[in-house]
């Protein structure tokens, strides 16, 4: 399954955003491995995660943030 994380955002030229979150496929929280946003125009951001664990998602244990 793939999970697309959509963002309304608007930023300035040279600036990125990433998503983290406590599961290992989010980057455990940790900045150095979040996962980058790709930018679409100037207010939309969005990265799609290939999801193995449905476990995690049926369970509503996942957490993030951008």
């Amino acid at each position: 399954m793939n999970v697309t994380f959509r963002l309304r955002f608007r930023t300035n030229y040279g600036q990125s955003l990433l998503l983290t979150g406590n599961h290992e496929l989010l980057g455990k929280g940790l900045t150095a491995d979040a996962v980058p946003l790709r930018y679409r125009d100037p207010e939309h951001w969005e990265v799609t995660i290939p999801w193995s664990d449905t476990d995690a998602l049926d369970s509503g244990r996942i957490r993030y943030r951008y």
